[in-house]
């Protein structure tokens, strides 16, 4: 492969386009770039019917009860000091000749401030049709945030269910926040709505000063890479620390590495089969779903004790997850004899353990955009044998094959030591590019533990003996897609294992995707031996 040319893109040049500097056109205005996966998300965003904008629900119990006014009244003003804390949840995006600008305008009142709460806070009652938050997402999801320039980029959606009861929604723009950021925005919302709902008393805030309260784009703080510590003998004390490296060869080297994988895989994808033929988004706009399963505790803990293969060998259940996810295509979609399909995703990675200590040393310490990505890919062939693999054929070892191809995928890309430069990179690529044609395969996240960034107790008090004022009960993470192919996620709370699919019914039909995630639990208890 030829090597690529990398001085002509913007951030070899310089960083000072994505970092935080002040409008000389406009008083008490901040912009910049967004950065690498940001501006992707920005194009999809308003050129693809705004693909992944996010929400994160919660449903919660209250400790006393509380009147749907006095709930939402206590949530704006909760909302106000989320914004003094994280100035990124009234962010707005620009576009001019330059390309894309995320920007914030510092309030000059505290009045100005309760206008924007009120703009972005929306009281919504139960009805025959909306039910609960999933019904709400499916209702107002549909439009694309933000529609347009200069408009807001996240919203709160409060559902009462009861004195004692009610649900949040939070939906935002992909540009600002990940789905790990957006659960940290979650977690100070409902934090500081304790605090309110009790009568805590917090210093006035300075508005017009929040601005020194913006994040930093992610890979402007990345962690360095401390060398191996040797003794006198050359023998290695202490092996390197995990960062990142931004100097050559080594990002080169692994950016090239990058481009490779994209180049030789991408066109193989074996996609899903079961979908609307011919749909055409510009003719009928995407519409949002989302199928879902739920295991019981029991059986989420034989799930997680099938990870052990032996005494020194395990998966991890991403591993499992994501080779369960692959065979749900390939019974869809059986392939030829002798294919040279394959399977890949993005691999997402939340590289928050990658930033500066300032960032890394505490889960909610960056709520903001902190993802990278590289291509995993696992030949068809590898699970291939002379008969058609069915949902009733398929066998442990069949998923155990797929899953070990993919802890190599894992594996690969957690030795990668310029992780966050080169997804920068990557994303510059990807706009010089031809666009790609609509993904027709699957898209994975594991989410891990929801306790990590979202918080299941709140108080307004640091005393353990205190009963909480907030209990979260349960909360979901999704995203719109556009393209046929679904978005599968994994997620862990309170013991039970989650499974969901983000999927566009207009490219495919409701009913294809519940069985597809159906199939996917079915062989995930197959796999833990679960009786079915």
């Amino acid at each position: 492969m030829t090597s690529i040319d990398f001085s002509s893109f913007d951030y070899f040049q310089s960083t000072k386009p994505y970092e935080w500097r002040p409008d000389p056109a406009v008083a008490g205005r901040l912009v910049r770039r967004p950065a690498g996966a940001e501006l992707i998300e920005d194009i999809w965003n308003f050129h693809n019917y705004g693909e992944q904008n996010l929400f994160v629900g919660v449903y919660a119990s209250l400790a006393s009860a509380v009147s749907a006014d006095d709930l939402q009244n206590a949530l704006r003003r909760a909302w106000t000091r989320v914004r003094f804390l994280n100035p990124l949840v009234a962010s707005k995006i620009l576009h001019n000749e330059t390309g894309a600008i995320l920007l914030y305008d510092a309030a000059k009142s505290e009045a100005e401030v309760d206008t924007w709460a009120r703009a972005t806070t929306f009281l919504h009652e139960r009805t025959d049709d909306v039910t609960d938050l999933d019904a709400l997402r499916y209702k107002i999801g549909q439009a694309h945030i933000p529609a347009a320039d200069l408009e807001w980029q996240t919203e709160l959606h409060l559902m009462p269910i009861a004195e004692t009861k009610f649900g949040l929604l939070i939906r935002t723009s992909h540009v600002p926040f990940d789905g790990a950021g957006v659960k940290i925005v979650m977690t100070t919302v409902l934090q500081n709505l304790a605090e309110r709902l009790t009568g805590v008393v917090r210093p006035a805030l300075i508005w017009g000063t929040e601005g020194k309260n913006l994040l930093p784009a992610m890979s402007l703080i990345p962690r360095k890479v401390r060398p191996p510590v040797l003794d006198a003998n050359g023998n290695v004390v202490e092996p390197d620390r995990a960062g990142e490296a931004i100097e050559n060869p080594v990002w080169k080297e692994e950016y090239d590495g990058l481009l490779r994988d994209i180049i030789a895989n991408a066109p193989h994808l074996h996609p899903f089969k079961s979908l609307v033929p011919g749909y055409d988004p510009s003719k009928i706009p995407p519409h949002n779903r989302r199928a879902t399963f739920e295991f019981s505790t029991e059986e989420t803990a034989l799930i997680d004790s099938a990870r052990i293969l032996g005494p020194n060998d395990k998966l991890s259940f991403n591993h499992i997850a994501l080779a369960c996810v692959f065979l749900v295509t390939l019974i869809d979609n059986p392939p030829e004899k002798d294919s040279d399909s394959v399977f890949w995703v993005w691999l997402l990675n939340d590289v928050r353990n990658r930033l500066t200590h300032e960032y890394a040393a505490d889960p909610l310490a960056y709520p903001g955009y902190a993802l990278a990505e590289s291509l995993l890919s696992v030949p068809v062939s590898v699970v291939q044998r002379e008969e058609v693999i069915t949902a009733a054929t398929i066998t442990k070892d069949d998923i155990l094959k797929v899953a070990i191809e993919v802890r190599k995928g894992y594996k690969k890309q957690a030795d990668m030591k310029a992780l966050l430069s080169t997804t920068h990179a990557l994303a510059e690529w990807f706009i010089s590019a031809p666009p790609s044609p609509p993904h027709c395969g699957p898209l994975y996240s594991g989410d891990g533990k929801g306790a990590l960034y979202l918080h299941p107790k709140y108080n307004s008090s640091k005393d353990p003996e205190r009963p909480p004022v907030i209990v979260v009960d349960d909360f979901f993470l999704g995203l719109n897609k556009s393209d046929p192919g679904p978005f599968f996620r994994t997620m862990e709370w309170k013991g039970r294992l989650k499974l969901s699919a983000d999927y566009n019914e207009h490219a495919v039909e409701p009913k294809v995707v519940d069985g597809w995630v159906q199939l996917w639990a079915k062989l995930l208890r197959l796999f833990a031996g679960i009786k079915q």
